[in-house]
């Protein structure tokens, strides 16, 4: 029986999950919790609200209250991200029993990204999981990656590797797809889609995503405690890259949607 809805952001790094993950948690029935696999790892990780960490902020130190206070262990003894499915499932419906009860949301929003707590989130009846993959031009999120010091050719390894996973894994399996560049240049466009999908309305008030009060955690940094929702489509590759690099680029694309409706008979 399922017990929880939840929507699942997946994607490659630096390629807007948490810009989406913040317009949908400004929906009044919606919540968003960031990359809630790193909840307890990264002590030291900025929420959303402000706080230091989520150890001193006000909403996940009720959650920590509600956890004990039903007869489950603290929020820092959670394995949410276990590969063990036992205590994956235990730690996983332990917080978002608590979270459901909290917020009352009719969906819960996870930007976790990774493809292997995907799988184990969809192996879970007791979830109703919709994934959402958010895709993003090669050459931001290589110009992305060589911004933190990353090579070219192994960013752009990385890229199609886990593009390729992901068209694989989700290609017969309920999920939205939806491109980072289409979200920027239209974003009201792109979320009603999404939340027609959810079946919900889209409100207005979404695009104002920084005046809301949201407590995801990990992430984007820059996105998730901005005071200004402004929407900017990034697009500094065009002058970072170099006509070769950038040919590169255009080659390893074509090679990846030739090979993808060879096996699959998918367009990108």
């Amino acid at each position: 029986m399922t017990s929880w809805n939840l929507i699942y952001i997946t994607g490659n790094g630096h390629s807007g999950s948490t810009l989406l993950d913040m317009l949908i948690g400004s929906h009044s029935k919606c919540v968003t919790l960031g990359e809630i696999h790193q909840l307890t790892l990264k002590a030291k990780g900025v929420c959303a609200c402000g706080a230091a960490n989520y150890k001193e902020c006000d909403f996940w130190r009720d959650v920590d209250y509600r956890l004990q206070s039903s007869g489950g262990p603290q929020l820092s003894e959670l394995h949410v991200d276990s590969s063990q499915e036992s205590e994956f499932r235990r730690s996983n419906h332990a917080l978002l029993s608590v979270l459901q009860e909290k917020t009352n949301a009719r969906w819960l929003v996870d930007s976790s990204k990774k493809l292997t707590r995907l799988k184990c989130l969809l192996s879970d009846p007791s979830i109703n999981v919709l994934p959402i993959h958010i895709v993003r031009r090669p050459e931001g999120v290589v110009c992305s990656n060589m911004a933190k010091g990353r090579s070219f050719y192994h960013s752009l390894r990385s890229y199609y590797s886990g593009l390729w996973s992901r068209y694989k894994y989700l290609r017969q399996k309920p999920c939205l797809t939806v491109s980072y560049e289409e979200l920027c240049s239209f974003p009201e466009q792109v979320m009603t889609r999404i939340m027609r999908h959810l079946g919900l309305d889209f409100e207005l008030e979404q695009l104002d995503w920084s005046s809301h009060d949201h407590h995801n955690v990990n992430g984007n940094k820059r996105t998730r405690t901005s005071r200004q929702s402004a929407i900017r489509l990034d697009e500094r590759w065009r002058s970072k890259l170099n006509p070769w690099q950038r040919l590169v680029v255009k080659l390893a694309s074509l090679h990846f949607v030739i090979w993808l409706r060879l096996q699959y008979g998918m367009r990108p």
